[in-house]
């Protein structure tokens, strides 16, 4: 069976805000107002000077309402790209000392609080997304094992024979069927010739 690598880059480092940045534009406007109230009445701020200070507070505006979006248009990619793996087989580590080997066919995607994606598997076990190292499409390497010998387990026992078909189901792991009559699931394969 051939399978796909996931790669998954790094999370670019992030930097705690400054003071400047974590103000609002609600912030620079109350200090304006604060500024206009206060200002030398023999001496008052220029025109130019508030329109640039309006100016600069509708610029925080519009970037605070561009991050937003950014953020909500990659939370939404994040979704749709976990979501996809709905069905796949995937293989990966939890845990971290010693890390664990699971793998199974994804059954359903959720996210903790943190926002990290969590894949759920038809086996019990869950793997967050960046612990993936492979994924397949089971259909698509159950159809390429026609014609050949496989060895697997299907309960307590081992099961080895000639593969003739390849039953799907819809969201069900394809199911191998042997000359021997006997079948079994693409995901119980543990030897092909």
């Amino acid at each position: 069976m051939e399978i796909d690598t996931l790669t998954n880059a790094p999370a670019a480092p992030t930097s705690p805000p400054s003071a400047a940045e974590a103000l609002g534009a609600d912030d620079f406007l109350q200090l304006l107002v604060t500024q206009l109230t206060n200002q030398d009445p023999l001496e008052p701020t220029s025109n130019e000077v508030i329109l640039e200070q309006l100016s600069s507070i509708r610029e925080i505006q519009l970037s605070t309402t561009l991050t937003e979006s950014l953020q909500t248009l990659t939370g939404n990619q994040r979704f749709g790209s976990a979501a996809a793996l709905i069905g796949k087989q995937v293989a990966g580590t939890v845990g971290k000392d010693p890390a664990i080997d699971v793998s199974g066919r994804v059954t359903a995607v959720q996210f903790d609080p943190k926002g990290n994606v969590i894949l759920q598997l038809d086996t019990g076990d869950s793997v967050p997304l960046e612990r993936v190292q492979t994924v397949a499409d089971p259909a698509a390497d159950a159809q390429s094992l026609i014609g050949r010998t496989v060895r697997g387990t299907s309960g307590d026992e081992v099961v080895e024979g000639l593969v003739t078909a390849v039953r799907s189901v819809p969201n069900r792991t394809p199911r191998l069927e042997l000359d021997t009559g006997d079948d079994l699931a693409v995901t119980a394969v543990v030897g092909v010739s």
